[in-house]
């Protein structure tokens, strides 16, 4: 089990923590929103990681804009939650790695 945890969080790392760091894509775009498709599709539940302080409506109304931390932005665009909990099996870890592969597979197939 520690190994597939081990796989999963590498797998994010490089897949989107890179993507992340290098191409801010805008809120609502980029290989995520189809990656987050794919994983639904497959039953996965998945969702957006963290709303930015600058996204909040409070924090709209004192002048804060997202497009001020272009940092925040891109992580926010480039980050998702999977379901990895203590109390999830080894078969439905596995699930979950799988999908991510599956997933992460077709949103960035070269063609």
């Amino acid at each position: 089990m520690r190994k597939l945890l081990f796989l999963l969080s590498l797998l994010l790392a490089v897949a989107f923590g890179a993507a992340a760091a290098e191409t801010p894509w805008p809120a609502g775009e980029g290989p995520v929103i189809g990656t987050v498709a794919a994983l639904r599709a497959e039953n996965i539940g998945v969702n957006v990681h963290y709303i930015p302080m600058a996204m909040l409506t409070l924090f709209k109304t004192l002048g804060f804009k997202i497009e001020d931390y272009p940092m925040t932005q891109a992580l926010y665009s480039n980050e998702i939650t999977l379901p990895v909990y203590n109390g999830l099996t080894g078969d439905q870890l596995t699930a979950v790695v799988g999908a991510v592969v599956c997933a992460y597979n077709a949103v960035h197939h070269d063609g």
